[in-house]
């Protein structure tokens, strides 16, 4: 059961962090970007993802399970100051981004 589990928390957060190809051309349109710069956006998780795969078997060799965990709950620390990061941007963008009628509500979803 915790297995299946992890395995469906694996494929849930990359599905939602890596997934952006239905609003590409929203996002493109709104912040000008080529769609070399839109890719170097959405390849960001994925590369971080490959380089934490590769990184792993050597941290573990190296620093054991525990030095593992520690690795573990630095990138936990990270992730959660992206998520603050984010928190704080988002609906900033949303209020400069939408229109008049609209802004209020659109603010208070985020």
């Amino acid at each position: 059961m915790i297995t299946t589990n992890a395995n469906f928390w694996d494929f849930f957060v990359s599905k939602q962090l890596g997934y952006t190809s239905p609003i590409q051309s929203a996002i493109s349109k709104d912040l000008n970007l080529p769609v070399a710069e839109f890719s170097l956006f959405g390849s960001i998780l994925t590369i971080g993802g490959m380089i934490g795969a590769i990184a792993s078997g050597r941290i573990a060799d190296h620093f054991g399970r525990k030095g593992g965990c520690i690795s573990l709950a630095i990138g936990r620390f990270l992730s959660g100051y992206g998520i603050g990061v984010f928190s704080y941007v988002v609906p900033i963008y949303i209020a400069e981004i939408a229109p008049k009628n609209l802004r209020g509500g659109l603010a208070a979803l985020s």
